[in-house]
């Protein structure tokens, strides 16, 4: 028996596809109708597929226009309070404590502070 021509075939398997399509049937229904495994149908449509990404790496852009990103650049400004001195985060500590702790400071500073402070908010050293 003899073979048909790869572009032969390749017209083939591109009409079948886009008949599929257009018809908006099952893989299972267009491959009954054509004759064909549905295993041949992905295996063509994966060599299509992967044939058509050659051809457009190679292909010259025309008329492909820009994408606009959705992204702006920023810059990010601290906060101030209407006196003009930067926030604070108010840790009041049972009995006569309060800590004010300044953004963009460390957590390992912020842990030894309220250390500290709890001990003289429970008037001596804690327990723990």
């Amino acid at each position: 028996m003899a073979r048909i021509p790869s572009a032969d075939r390749r017209r083939f398997w591109q009409g079948l596809f886009a008949r599929r399509q257009a018809a908006g049937i099952s893989v299972a229904q267009i491959c009954e109708e054509a004759g064909v495994s549905q295993a041949a149908f992905y295996a063509w449509r994966k060599r299509l597929q992967s044939s058509r990404g050659r051809s457009a790496a190679v292909a010259p852009h025309r008329n492909r226009t820009k994408k606009v990103s959705p992204l702006v650049p920023v810059r990010i400004i601290p906060d101030r309070t209407d006196d003009g001195r930067q926030p604070t985060l108010v840790v009041e500590l049972p009995g006569v404590v309060r800590v004010h702790i300044p953004t963009g400071c460390d957590a390992s500073t912020i842990r030894a502070v309220l250390q500290a402070a709890s001990t003289l908010g429970n008037g001596g050293p804690s327990p723990c």
